[in-house]
């Protein structure tokens, strides 16, 4: 099947803003490309840690290249480190009044562990061997998205009428900068529509919407966007995009399908729901980072997931239902 017609958004009751797509930013629509249903193979799998401690809610991994998963987990209230194996685990940062209270997203540079905690004032903490070195506080800071570390910064989604990524110093988080390309909306919903996962690959920035089916490619030293795609011609997209245009939204509610996404070896993992009256969360759409185009993806063996990361080898991936499982898994491409 060819990915690279556009389908049909005017039924949308959110059409204006997609017909409008960016303020200040256009996107190029994707080359027809073959597009293909990847096998897989699970590899392993666990539903507890190696010391027979129980996970529900891992939000939140990373893979760095020790070999090991770092690892948030939500109702843990903790964020720790997994051998690839699932032999070897270490809470790093555990849960208490001092370390994590209710960590919502972060990421491993250099050594470093960087955390937004929305449960504390100082809400973005650095974090070396355990100890918390620097914390800032910030307001509106997203909940849940990723963030990543580039060249000495940090990059999170902070979303406002006219930008969409907060850049901070990882030497001097006072030091601050906001851009991004943003999506009008009516009142009450251009905030909500324009948070973004964001992922780093060593010379370049993405960005991944939750709620509209574009991918955006910046420029990490100018924050200039060099590069966006269109993804409504992919089959599961499409069929989000013709449901959510039957739903009655209310005038601050909008429909979230693109649940996590990832960079790995000039891969861009992206988990996304497929909206109906069967919800679930269990397709991984692939796609190439040079070219921002579609490649293939893989649908999942359970129906929900929560979080995906990848190694040069395999995926991983949390499985809530019917079991909470963490997946590793080979995709046969």
């Amino acid at each position: 099947m060819e990915i690279g017609q556009i389908v049909n958004m005017r039924k949308l009751s959110l059409s204006t803003l997609i017909l409008l797509f960016f303020t200040a930013c256009s996107t190029r629509e994707p080359k027809s490309v073959e597009y293909q249903e990847f096998e897989y193979t699970l590899v392993d799998s666990i539903t507890e840690f190696p010391d027979s401690s129980f996970f529900t809610s891992i939000s939140q991994m990373q893979y760095i290249p020790d070999g090991s998963l770092i690892i948030l987990d939500r109702n843990r209230g903790d964020i720790s480190r997994l051998s690839t194996d699932f032999k070897t685990f270490q809470v790093i940062m555990p849960h208490s009044e001092t370390s994590l209270v209710n960590p919502e997203s972060f990421c491993m540079k250099d050594g470093f562990l960087y955390v937004v905690d929305n449960m504390k004032v100082n809400n973005l903490m650095a974090i070396k061997d355990g100890t918390i070195v620097h914390a800032k506080h910030l307001d509106l800071i997203s909940q849940g998205h990723r963030m990543t570390a580039e060249d000495n910064h940090l990059y999170m989604t902070l979303s406002t009428d006219s930008t969409s990524i907060l850049t901070v110093s990882a030497d001097n988080l006072q030091e601050e900068n906001r851009s991004g390309c943003v999506i009008e909306g009516p009142d009450g919903k251009t905030e909500r529509m324009n948070k973004r996962h964001l992922l780093s690959d060593g010379s370049y920035l993405y960005a991944v919407t939750e709620c509209f089916p574009y991918i955006e490619k910046y420029d990490l030293k100018t924050g200039e966007l060099i590069d966006s795609a269109d993804l409504s011609g992919i089959p599961v997209i499409a069929g989000n995009i013709e449901y959510i245009s039957t739903l009655e939204l209310g005038p601050k509610t909008v429909s979230l399908y693109l649940n996590d996404a990832y960079i790995s070896q000039g891969i861009m993992y992206i988990l996304c729901a497929s909206r109906g009256e069967q919800y679930e969360s269990n397709t991984v759409i692939l796609i190439n980072t040079d070219s921002m185009q579609p490649l293939g993806q893989v649908k999942l063996p359970s129906r929900f997931y929560d979080s995906i990361c990848a190694d040069n080898d395999y995926l991983y991936a949390m499985a809530t239902s019917p079991n909470a499982e963490l997946q590793k898994i080979k995709i046969e491409r």
